[in-house]
């Protein structure tokens, strides 16, 4: 009998957390913590190496895409306006890439990548909704801390075109920049305070200004070269290398709102 009272009781508690969950409104919830993340195709292609790795090297393939993860909190402003105010890592797929010869001898193989660090603000606009789905558009800015790994393994015929380099180094950059991005979503209530959003949008990142992180002597033009921590990065032209890490994508959030005190 008590274990029948006891089982009664709980099924109790469970459906009246359930009625409510139900009652679950946007209006009413004013604060939520928020993971997130995107992914898209992306633009920097063989821009990372493609340049700065000597004149005479064609690389294999390039970028195929980017994505990232964030975290951080969702205020409500208004009844259609909401700020996010996140941390967001965004890095391109790490790829393993060969550098040729025009004659097919094969001279290197780097490993490549990009990681982006990107606290940013975010508005949210509801065009039109209920209580418990919503469309919306956004826009949003962050400041972007960016840095570039490529680690350099050179052939026996690498070292030979190339007079002066090391056979292993590592070529790393640095530079800062402001990212803006726009797009639109849809919200929907999932169950109890927890709700899902999908969304496509377009990120602009344009990062020029590299500085190397670290002394090496790496593969430039039609030799290797000394540099030093903290002066520009060229090219093998001499020319400062730009990157575009921006474009479109599509994202996917998890909001947990708080309910409220009262």
């Amino acid at each position: 009998m008590r274990g029948l009272l006891f089982f009664s009781f709980l099924m109790l508690c469970l459906v009246g957390n359930f009625a409510e969950a139900r009652v679950f409104n946007f209006s009413n919830n004013w604060v939520a913590a928020y993971i997130r993340g995107t992914g898209g195709l992306s633009n920097v292609d063989k821009d990372m190496y493609g340049k700065t790795s000597g004149n005479s090297t064609a690389f294999d393939k390039g970028v195929d895409y980017n994505f990232s993860g964030e975290i951080g909190f969702a205020i409500l402003l208004s009844n259609n306006m909401t700020a996010r105010l996140g941390i967001e890592g965004l890095q391109t797929k790490e790829v393993t890439v060969t550098g040729e010869s025009a004659l097919g001898a094969k001279y290197m193989d780097v490993v490549s990548r990009a990681v982006v660090f990107n606290p940013g603000l975010t508005f949210e606009y509801s065009f039109r909704g209920t209580g418990t789905s919503r469309l919306y558009g956004f826009a949003g800015a962050g400041y972007s801390i960016v840095k570039i790994t490529n680690a350099y393994e050179l052939t026996a015929a690498g070292t030979t075109a190339y007079s002066g380099a090391s056979a292993s180094y590592t070529d790393n950059w640095y530079a800062n920049a402001i990212n803006y991005h726009v797009g639109t979503g849809w919200e929907a209530f999932l169950f109890d305070n927890l709700t899902f959003n999908l969304d496509v949008g377009w990120r602009q990142l344009d990062v020029s200004g590299f500085k190397y992180n670290s002394d090496a002597t790496v593969v430039r033009g039609g030799g290797g070269v000394s540099v030093t921590e903290g002066t520009n990065v060229t090219n093998n032209n001499g020319r400062k290398p730009k990157l575009d890490l921006g474009g479109y994508f599509v994202g996917m959030t998890f909001k947990f709102y708080i309910p409220p005190l009262n």
